[in-house]
């Protein structure tokens, strides 16, 4: 009996869900230790930030009974990352694998990503119907470069968090976990040059063919007839689509290398209702992002930056951990010598 195209379309949503969701694993899997080899033993990752977000972390405490919910991140639009560029290189990275992709598979589907002008084009289209939001670490503990950066120019605090509880696949944080893969060769990929090229294009490779295998077979489990098969076809771009926003994020240029950083990943696609909320001064999307469990996040030590000179704000952290009910959470300052200079 000939299925209705509303019943296909349904099924195609659904695994359109179930894609993303099992794309998520595989891209943990395919960037550990692309750039960093020791990344596959990792078990602790680091989240720079000023003093002032570290404390509207534990703003959400119930003041009530004292007890610390802390059980989120806030995880800003990809659009407004620190690197402008970093979903263009991510784009181009992408398009120059599906295009030598496309040139080997027959009436491949990823033709229709094949061209960046394109990709382009569709993307931007795309994150502003199904944005993308992220919560930046670092495999580094303690290092001068990301207080800088990231931790208030050596003024903020070093959390450091259990990067096994946050994944878990079942009580983890919501969203898809990956090392970033570093790389700048951006050279168009020729037929059988691709493993020649730098790393980002092995690991995107692994994924597009991921995608495109999955693409397959659903197309064989779905479709029954040749309306079927044109409905199909007529949706199934929409696939990559799909997960475009969880791969372009995957890839930085090679300059930032040091950093070693992991992100954590979310995209409206993958299923879960969660609100789009705004920060002010200036303007900028963000969602919630809270573990699974309900569960405060796993904080294993507050390491507080070198511009804070105060011996004595260990013991006032600490106090404030002590009451908040987090005594297993260690504190002490930074050893990185660093003077940040004073502005008159």
């Amino acid at each position: 009996m000939r299925q209705h195209p509303n019943s296909i379309s349904e099924r195609i949503a659904a695994s359109v869900r179930d894609l993303v969701g099992s794309t998520s694993e595989t891209i943990r899997l395919a960037t550990i230790g692309v750039n960093v080899p020791d990344q596959s033993d990792r078990k602790t990752i680091y989240h720079y930030t000023s003093f002032r977000s570290f404390r509207r972390m534990l703003a959400s405490s119930d003041v009530v009974s004292n007890h610390l919910t802390l059980n989120e991140f806030w995880a800003t639009s990809t659009r407004y990352l620190n690197d402008i560029q970093e979903f263009e290189f991510g784009m181009s990275v992408i398009s120059r694998v599906a295009t030598h992709m496309a040139a080997t598979r027959a009436g491949s589907d990823l033709k229709s990503i094949a061209h960046k002008d394109e990709l382009t084009a569709k993307s931007v289209d795309f994150t502003s119907r199904n944005s993308s939001y992220c919560v930046s670490f670092s495999g580094k503990q303690d290092d001068l470069s990301q207080w800088r950066a990231y931790g208030d120019d050596g003024a903020g605090v070093c959390l450091e968090f259990d990067l096994e509880s946050l994944l878990h696949s079942s009580n983890g944080l919501v969203g898809t976990g990956f090392w970033v893969v570093y790389g700048g060769d951006l050279r168009e990929a020729k037929a059988g040059e691709i493993d020649t090229l730098g790393p980002e294009y092995r690991v995107a490779r692994k994924l597009l063919e991921y995608v495109a295998l999955h693409i397959d077979s659903l197309r064989n489990s779905t479709c029954s007839t040749e309306a079927d098969l044109e409905l199909f076809n007529l949706l199934a771009p929409g696939f990559f689509w799909a997960v475009w926003a969880l791969l372009a994020p995957l890839f930085k240029h090679e300059a930032f290398k040091d950093e070693e950083e992991f992100r954590i990943v979310y995209s409206t696609v993958q299923g879960s209702s969660i609100p789009i909320e705004y920060r002010p001064e200036p303007l900028v999307p963000f969602v919630r992002l809270p573990m699974a469990s309900g569960e405060r996040l796993p904080l294993r030590s507050v390491t507080l930056g070198p511009a804070n000179e105060r011996q004595h704000l260990v013991g006032d952290v600490r106090r404030m951990l002590d009451q908040l009910g987090l005594d297993d959470v260690s504190v002490r300052l930074s050893r990185a010598p660093y003077a940040p200079k004073r502005h008159t």
